[in-house]
């Protein structure tokens, strides 16, 4: 019984005829057909005992018909990368059907992950195995800054697997940042004026500003000191500074205070980033304000 593994670098099971023509293939000593373990309609069959049956016409019409089995024994190797957010969800899988060795050393990865649009960063697990990632999710589109869970998987040819996990932080690259100015944080994002004095029933506002002005979408939440929603404000986030009339949901005039706002911005190119301001709001004629 001939045993046929997919999975094997060649992927496909040839089949050679010595003495016979096709009409594609004549004044041959042979003709050869390849199968690569798919069925009719393009998907990987399962494991087991197959048969192949062979049938032969010649010239004057006789049909001379075998039947040979084969053993499709599936194995395979891959590098497996999965990289999962603070929700436990998985964001992106990178995977290679290279295996460089089976010991993990996870501390030749990085803690601190830089990514930028274009660019990649090396995934390190051992030497010299690594694999590339362009910092995007599996819908193609940037990864937030934030804090992410990185698991490798190794599986041999025989079946030996070695996982190993480690938490990383990954951060745009510098000047990257869209609502903030890395190379001076204390610049961007803003609010003015800081504080900002404002009259019962009054006009006034407070800007609210970020560093780079890009087509996409921001979303401003403002929230008090008890950690209340104040105000919800929507805008575009090629269009700075956005104003708040110092107003909550309901219209009613926001009381003195120290709020916080925090900028949510969604870039076009994929770009997603957060920040926050603290804005210290003084109304005259409120008791409770200190001047």
């Amino acid at each position: 019984m001939t045993v046929f593994n997919p999975s094997d670098p060649s992927g496909q099971l040839v089949l050679r005829f010595p003495g016979i023509w096709t009409p594609e293939q004549k004044n041959v000593d042979y003709v050869d057909f390849t199968w690569a373990g798919l069925n009719e309609n393009g998907q990987p069959i399962n494991q087991g005992v197959y048969y192949i049956k062979v049938s032969v016409k010649d010239n004057y019409g006789h049909v001379e018909t075998t039947v040979k089995d084969i053993q499709v024994l599936k194995t395979e190797q891959y590098t497996r990368v999965s990289i999962y957010n603070t929700a436990g969800e998985v964001i992106r899988v990178l995977e290679s059907p290279v295996v460089s060795g089976t010991v993990l050393n996870l501390d030749s990865m990085e803690d601190v992950m830089y990514v930028d649009n274009g660019g990649s960063v090396a995934i390190k697990f051992g030497a010299p195995g690594q694999l590339e990632w362009d910092g995007k999710n599996m819908e193609g589109k940037m990864v937030s800054n934030g804090i992410y869970e990185i698991r490798v998987e190794i599986k041999t040819a025989d079946g030996y697997t070695v996982s190993g996990v480690k938490t990383v932080t990954v951060l745009s690259q510098r000047g990257s940042s869209i609502l903030v100015d890395e190379s001076n944080p204390l610049a961007y994002p803003k609010s003015y004026p800081n504080p900002v004095y404002a009259y019962t029933g009054g006009g006034e506002y407070a800007s609210i500003d970020w560093f780079s002005a890009v087509p996409g979408e921001i979303t401003i939440k403002i929230y008090n000191m008890a950690g209340e929603l104040v105000r919800r404000i929507e805008g575009n986030l090629a269009v700075k500074p956005v104003k708040w009339d110092l107003r909550t949901t309901g219209g009613q005039d926001a009381c003195s205070g120290l709020y916080v706002a925090v900028l949510y911005a969604k870039a076009k190119d994929g770009r997603r980033d957060i920040a926050s301001v603290k804005i210290s709001l003084i109304r005259k004629g409120d008791p409770q304000a200190t001047y």
